[in-house]
């Protein structure tokens, strides 16, 4: 009985601790559930879709520094871009893309200036929001190798894909990786995405 009136505070952060994974396993399995067996409609209105508008990239540091110049990013700063490695090659490759308009690095919750999807509990921000020239938005979310398997990937594929289903052919969505499951790199994926209807 000492031992346990010790540690009670303990007990109860233990418990706590418990109570909140549990209740969090909950939320994600009840999201699924329901969004996923179509039991409920995914808005997809133009609320959901970044809007470009000149000066409505609200970036901070640390911006790219690289060498080769984006000709395609809506936005003359380039925020959280490292100059180098699979992120930045993406970039490249939606640059020289000959079908995007402009395209532009996502900002991570700053209200309409970012993009994000719903997920069990919080939002997800994908990594770029591409203009397409007939139109149409791609969504892009680049996953290195040690990430495409894990459970918050498929979530994010998942919601993804739901979304871009359901947008009348308006939006697409990629979860690129340096090379898929088909053997398409980065470029074919791209490719393969907005060639789709």
């Amino acid at each position: 009985m000492t031992g346990l009136i010790r540690s009670r505070f303990m007990l109860a952060k233990c418990i706590s601790n418990h109570i909140s994974t549990v209740r969090k396993r909950a939320a994600e399995r009840g999201f699924q559930e329901v969004v996923f067996q179509n039991s409920v409609s995914i808005e997809t209105s133009l609320e959901q879709k970044f809007e470009f508008f000149p000066d409505a990239y609200p970036s901070r540091p640390p911006y790219y520094q690289g060498r080769y110049k984006f000709q395609k990013h809506y936005y003359p700063t380039i925020e959280d871009l490292k100059s180098q490695g699979e992120e930045f090659e993406c970039a490249q490759t939606i640059d020289r893309n000959s079908r995007v308009k402009h395209w532009v690095r996502n900002l991570v919750n700053r209200d309409k200036a970012s993009f994000s999807l719903p997920l069990a509990g919080r939002n997800f921000y994908p990594d770029f929001v591409v203009e397409l020239n007939d139109g149409r938005v791609l969504i892009v979310e680049y996953k290195g190798n040690v990430y495409r398997t894990n459970d918050d990937s498929r979530e994010k594929h998942l919601i993804g894909e739901n979304w871009a289903l359901r947008s009348s052919g308006k939006c697409l969505f990629l979860m690129a990786e340096k090379q898929n499951l088909e053997g398409l790199d980065v470029y074919q994926q791209i490719d393969k995405a907005i060639s789709n209807p």
